[in-house]
């Protein structure tokens, strides 16, 4: 349309000139957009997720735009994204170390550009991507604007900028580039790898918001490499006799920072190991040159003898320390540990921390399995090296490995604080708790918190911080190790003796760790129970799921419990902390829950199994994790009795899943099955879940759950209450529930045709029992449809958190290597 032709160049202005992080400005900037969204939106997190909207509708326009029209929008918007780079620093002063900020004007300004360069990215794909096989003329057109594209990168990669951040997004920004819109290139690809080693900042310790920024460079900068290296593994091999030097002399100018040496290291190890132009023996020869140290440093008999204890484990980490060392300042007497500055003693032994850490194994470990997995097929031939390479380390690896998962886990049961007094102990506790930054619940802003966590560095608080951060690291990087061990199959859990030490380092003291501790550990051992071969689940997922669910049911039970006593008064403590707490257990009960019914699910089969044609076919029942969850009673015990729990605690999300997981297993213990398990499991349905329902529809909590958990009764009764009398004895027993009332229900059930009709029988048997009818409960608490918007608004709004100076604390396993990025960032 004509109409929209003329607005598409002012539509593409304003949304290249509005692409900024509005939250970002301080309050109380004088700045017409800030004033305007502080007028107008009252909270923080609504004004967040407002700006954060009004973002990615530009940046749709953008795309949208470069879709339709790449040849008149892309040149325009480099020149513009140029002439903006060309004068970041206009009305304000040039950078200094001393005066950097993450939200300095220039920052924002460059931010802002290059999230208008990646929305050109997307469009041009989609333009690139909709006319598959190219004309003759597009084809041209499209030469010419990979080479618009790659001069302008070119160009990009020349800039001397000093700041950091600057600098992250100019590496991740060509690394975009030669991805997506240049991956026909690699030698663009090998300027980007060469820009990326030639990279480097000088480490001011001093400023510490600029020091950690320099850190996330480097760290950006390895990860990026890894991403080249894995896209042009083949094209690098042809100059590996020139890259091996080069990255060597990197890694040995930054002998100080381990992590950063293993990434490097790691990129000659891919480029390796997926080029499929190299000679096989001397493929074999660098192959093993690069994993002999790793094989060796866990054959280390010094390091075998102090991991196999638990005070051998605190000594390796200089954990033994802290305990003397916080006696001797009173900390316990010390309300605010962020007020007293560390003295010569306390960073001596901060560094001790840290020294000790790095020269342990488990990094570099990590890093070397990690890649040797990442985004390969079991149809690679890549694939198939890793397992030849890693076969026989993985034995060697293990027992150790398995001993520093458990003291980390351990160190958190205050049974293992024997040898400190009563009252240090609760120090301990407290160093170990998390500091929390949560959207909608945390006084103040995030970027405060996090000038609060750097400038906390240096005192008690920041020696608090650096223990449990050594402690998380070995924690979560031996988790990331397992991961990726999964991941070579039949290597990892062909191990018949493997399953029970496992769970019982993984589970044993688990209960200690907190709500989010917790759920990480939740999310790796759904990894590694998800990916368990059908073949090996008899020996391998009985003692794990078992004991997985016997602890997730203690913990949360547990936690669940101290909301209620502090909501009922009972405990004492900080609304703040008590709304964080929450919050937290809602996501860690969530992850149980959808765990559960994951587990349940009759469509899911054997993970090795390509995706079945029809997917809504069930899987044969010997490939069925369903069929054998259900089928053996180790496992089925825990998991009933976590759902019976489940249905009693205040989430109501959570509580209807569960009430359809129930549901959805009744049928598979009906009669006529008359086994002694089936009869058993009936039994326990029919007592236990049944008084659960039956407690949860008396409760004003539960009002939009009173259809659910009615379905739930009726459907127990129905299927069980011809083969069992304890549904109309609990019924009966029933504050005034008569025998012909029951009766009648009971009868009236039989009969019905609908879900709607028997739900309706329950719930009008059990009027008098609930404590406030369903109507009057609406006019109490609005209409459900409110109710329902405020819970969600509610639960976006509390559920964001974040971590100890980590920006983001969801971890994805999926990601494998970059798990250990979860240890790293904490402060």
């Amino acid at each position: 349309m004509d109409v929209v032709t003329g607005l598409i160049a002012p539509l593409l202005e304003i949304c290249m000139e509005r692409l900024v992080r509005w939250e970002n400005l301080p309050e109380d900037s004088d700045n017409a957009t800030v004033t305007f969204l502080n007028e107008d939106i009252d909270t923080v997190p609504e004004r967040h997720a407002f700006v954060g909207n009004y973002r990615r509708y530009c940046s749709s326009v953008i795309e949208t735009i470069v879709q339709k029209r790449p040849h008149d929008a892309l040149p325009h918007i480099l020149s513009r994204v140029d002439f903006t780079l060309n004068n970041l620093y206009d009305g304000v002063a040039p950078f200094t170390v001393e005066n950097f900020t993450k939200t300095s004007t220039p920052l924002m300004r460059a931010d802002t550009q290059f999230a208008v360069v990646e929305a050109t990215l997307k469009g041009y794909g989609k333009w690139v991507a909709a006319h598959g096989k190219l004309p003759q003329q597009d084809e041209q057109q499209r030469r010419d604007l990979e080479s618009a594209l790659e001069s302008w990168s070119l160009s990009l990669m020349q800039r001397n900028f000093e700041d950091p951040v600057i600098k992250q997004r100019i590496i991740k920004l060509v690394v975009d580039i030669s991805s997506r819109a240049l991956d026909k290139t690699p030698s663009f690809a090998l300027k980007v790898l060469e820009h990326i080693l030639m990279t480097h900042l000088p480490d001011h310790p001093e400023y510490p918001t600029y020091s950690e920024s320099v850190r996330e460079l480097h760290g950006l900068a390895s990860h990026e490499l890894r991403r080249l290296a894995m896209r042009y593994a083949d094209y690098f091999s042809t100059f590996y006799d020139l890259l091996e030097p080069k990255i060597k002399e990197i890694a040995a100018a930054n002998r100080m920072d381990d992590k950063l040496q293993t990434e490097l290291t790691s990129v000659l190890l891919i480029i390796m190991q997926r080029a499929s132009n190299v000679d096989p023996y001397l493929r074999e020869t660098r192959l093993r040159a690069f994993l002999d140290p790793v094989r060796q440093a866990w054959q280390n008999e010094e390091f075998k003898n102090m991991s196999s204890s638990f005070g051998g484990f605190c000594n390796l980490l200089g954990l033994d320390r802290v305990g003397p060392y916080m006696q001797a300042k009173q900390a316990q007497e010390i309300e605010d540990w962020s007020t007293v500055p560390l003295e010569s003693e306390g960073k001596q032994i901060q560094e001790e921390m840290t020294a000790k850490f790095q020269s342990l194994p488990l990094r570099g470990t990590k890093t070397m399995l990690a890649v040797s997995t990442e985004k390969l097929k079991k149809t690679d031939p890549a694939y198939e090296l890793a397992c030849n390479l890693w076969h026989d380390t993985i034995p060697v690896i293990l027992p150790t490995l398995l001993q520093l998962v458990s003291h980390a886990h351990a160190f958190h049961n205050p049974a293992n604080w024997a040898n400190l007094p009563e009252e240090v102990r609760a120090v301990v506790g407290r160093i170990l708790t998390d500091r929390f930054w949560q959207a909608g619940i945390s006084v103040g802003s995030r970027d405060e918190f996090y000038a609060r966590i750097a400038s906390s560095r240096s005192t008690l608080e920041g020696f608090a911080s650096s223990v449990r951060g050594k402690v998380r690291a070995v924690r979560e990087t031996c988790y990331s190790m397992l991961f990726s061990m999964s991941r070579l199959r039949e290597h990892f859990y062909g191990f018949a003796e493997l399953p029970a030490p496992l769970s019982e380092a993984l589970f044993k003291d688990s209960t200690h760790l907190s709500s989010h501790q917790f759920s990480v550990l939740l999310n790796i051992s759904r990894c590694l129970i998800d990916d368990c071969p059908v073949r090996f689940r008899p020996q391998f997922l009985p003692p794990m799921l078992a004991t997985l669910f016997t602890q997730i049911d203690k913990k949360v039970t547990a936690e669940w419990e101290v909301i209620e006593q502090r909501k009922a008064g009972l405990v004492e403590g900080d609304l703040t902390e008590e709304m964080k707490d929450e919050s937290i257990l809602r996501q860690l009960t969530y992850s149980a829950v959808i765990m559960v019914a994951s587990l349940l699910d009759p469509q899911r089969g054997d993970p090795d199994e390509p995706e079945a044609s029809d997917p809504g076919a069930a899987p044969p029942l010997s490939d069925s994790i369903r069929h054998f969850v259900l089928s053996s009673t180790p496992i089925l015990e825990p998991v009933i009795l976590f759902c019976t729990h489940a249905l009693r605690m205040r989430d109501t999300r959570c509580c209807s899943i569960i009430t359809r997981v129930i549901r959805s297993i009744l049928q598979d213990f009906a009669p006529p099955l008359n086994s002694p398990t089936a009869v058993t499991i009936r039994e326990f349905i029919c007592s236990e879940v049944l008084t659960a329902c039956i407690t949860s529809v008396h409760e004003p909590y539960f009002v939009d759950m009173q259809k659910d958990l009615a379905q739930l009764i009726a459907s127990i009764w129905l299927l069980y209450g011809s083969s069992s009398p304890t549904p109309r004895s609990i019924m009966l027993s029933l504050p005034g529930m008569t025998e012909q009332r029951v009766a009648s229900t009971e009868a009236a059930l039989i009969r019905s045709t609908s879900a709607r009709q028997q739900r309706a029988l329950v719930l009008d048997l059990l009027e008098g029992l609930r404590g406030v009818s369903i109507s009057e409960q609406g006019k109490i608490f609005g209409t459900r449809e409110d109710r329902r918007k405020a819970r969600s608004a509610m639960q976006e709004r509390y559920m964001t958190n974040e971590m100890d100076g980590q920006q983001n604390t969801k971890v994805n396993i999926d990601d494998g290597p970059d798990l250990s990025g979860v240890a790293d960032m904490f402060g």
